[in-house]
């Protein structure tokens, strides 16, 4: 707790003002001011803080306000939290808010109110108050390369519609200087939400001083230095590949596995590799319900914004029924429709689910276990999640999990130009099939939605994948066996379209699976 000189009362940190403000006499304070030095500070390697343990996931978090009411941030838990009082690490560098709670809960109810179907407690003000000012520790790396480097890329490309890799391998010397590398420290924090309030700027911040904590509360750095030392190269490598965009005909590298299963340090002349703790400061407000949760996030230096929100049912299926009602009279009124084609609208309706439903899995199977937080799993309180691919290409090919060789291609608008125009034969053969041998093409398309759902799932049967995918292969059975009755269509197309109804309704409940988190 910082007391002020005057009065003794307590201190708090006053965004507007840059200034230490006392909330009894109102009398504020520079935070270089002498008078606000505690003894020997600046030579202190620790922090005396009311360091505060959630009993539910076990978050821990510090404040040198020994009065802060306590809740936990990242799991909800408003039941009393465990508290002590211990000297913790002080970081060298610390980035002041200059964001304010006003100027953030504009931006995140703003946010809030542009998302569809948004759920009515992120457009409300009554959870406002578990808002925290929060600094988020970060470790930041430099690092010299002097000498020779090895560096083993490849590069994609377009040949027609066709993609293709080559292998590119590149030896060079090499003399540069990175510097402030940043990855957060907090393996509490994720390393997602890190990266979407991302960047902040290094050149306002300040060598460290507790009297910016007054009023504010800080996560315990406990991921280790080591952690993000491979990926600290991988980025320093992957810039240096950048600037050699010229030797390699101009086309983009992006840095790969080496065939030899070595890593990238093994292959940079790396010198004067380093790092140190800073503080950033970060706005931070979860939202639980039941066994989930959902963070905001807002950079408290620049005001960017983050948040998971979910989608709200009931809102959902309101916006969908005042949407149906119009289309209904439209079609009813000028379009005129023959039971088989409405159940051919059907059947491709159910395949587009199908396909939507198992496209959310793999996601949510990396937000589940934390794939993509490596702070998270580097720490050690997850469980070894690597699979071991299939020693079959052609099932390894069917699952998903045959090794991927480069990233996602960005194409230009004459690529995806040429792509359309050269795709045309394809168009032309499906469409004979479809007119010669509408059986073989039915078949095709059904076979073809079942791999693909595979391998999006990384080889999982998924249930309402399976059954929309039957549905819609027994519709197209119907429709190609022209039954006398059109009863048959009309009871499959009701069918299919309850089916896909029930689905979209799982598929909302997956989207929320990917838009929330598990407890911590």
């Amino acid at each position: 707790m910082l007391a002020c000189p005057g009065c003794g009362a307590d201190l708090k940190y006053d965004i507007n003002q840059g200034k230490l403000v006392c909330e009894y006499c109102s009398t504020d304070y520079s935070p270089t001011d002498d008078r606000l030095k505690q003894k020997a500070a600046q030579e202190e390697e620790v922090i005396n803080a009311k360091v505060f343990t959630c009993p539910q996931c076990g978050g821990e978090m510090y404040t040198t306000d020994i009065d802060a009411t306590a809740y936990c941030s990242y799991c909800g838990a408003s039941n009393i939290l465990q508290s002590r009082l211990e000297g913790v690490d002080r970081p060298q560098k610390i980035i002041p808010f200059t964001v304010t709670k006003e100027e953030c809960l504009k931006s995140f109810h703003k946010l809030a109110g542009k998302t569809l179907y948004a759920p009515s407690e992120f457009k409300k003000e009554s959870g406002d108050e578990k808002l925290r000012p929060l600094y988020v520790p970060y470790k930041l790396y430099s690092l010299t390369l002097d000498g020779n480097a090895d560096l083993y890329g490849q590069s994609s490309f377009l040949d027609g519609i066709e993609k293709k890799t080559v292998n590119k391998q590149a030896s060079f010397g090499i003399r540069g200087k990175f510097e402030n590398i940043a990855f957060d420290a907090s393996s509490g924090f994720d390393d997602t939400l890190a990266e979407q309030i991302a960047p902040f700027q290094m050149e306002q911040s300040r060598d460290f001083d507790s009297v910016y904590l007054a009023g504010s509360y800080a996560n315990i750095p406990d991921v280790d230095a080591e952690i993000y030392r491979e990926k600290t190269l991988q980025l320093a490598a992957q810039k240096s590949l950048d600037a050699m965009h010229s030797d390699f005909e101009g086309k983009s590298v992006t840095l790969a596995d080496y065939p030899d299963g070595s890593s990238v340090s093994d292959h940079l002349p790396v010198r004067d590799f380093s790092d140190y703790t800073a503080f950033f400061p970060v706005w931070f407000m979860s939202f639980r319900k039941g066994n989930r949760i959902a963070y905001a996030a807002v950079n408290g230096q620049t005001g960017k914004v983050y948040s998971d929100i979910p989608v709200s049912l009931p809102a959902f299926w309101a916006g969908c029924l005042l949407l149906a009602v119009p289309l209904f009279l439209v079609l009813n009124l000028f379009v005129t429709m023959r039971p088989t084609t409405g159940l051919l609208l059907s059947c491709l309706l159910s395949l587009a689910a199908s396909i939507l439903y198992a496209g959310n899995y793999g996601a949510i199977r990396r937000r589940e276990m934390h794939l993509d937080d490596l702070g998270y799993t580097g720490s050690g309180v997850t469980r070894n999640t690597k699979e071991t691919p299939s020693g079959n290409r052609i099932l390894a090919w069917m699952s998903g999990k045959e090794k991927r060789s480069a990233t996602r291609m960005k194409r230009s608008p004459m690529e995806w130009f040429m792509s359309l125009f050269m795709i045309w034969p394809y168009i032309v053969i499906a469409g004979l099939v479809l007119f010669f041998m509408p059986v073989l093409f039915w078949a095709c398309l059904i076979v073809g939605s079942a791999v693909y759902c595979l391998r999006k799932t990384g080889g999982k049967i998924t249930f309402w994948s399976v059954v929309l995918i039957i549905l819609a292969a027994d519709g197209l059975v119907v429709r190609e066996m022209n039954l006398v009755s059109d009863l048959w269509s009309y009871g499959f197309s009701i069918a299919i379209l309850g089916a896909t109804a029930v689905s979209m309704t799982q598929l909302i409940r997956q989207y929320n699976l990917l838009s929330t988190r598990p407890l911590p």
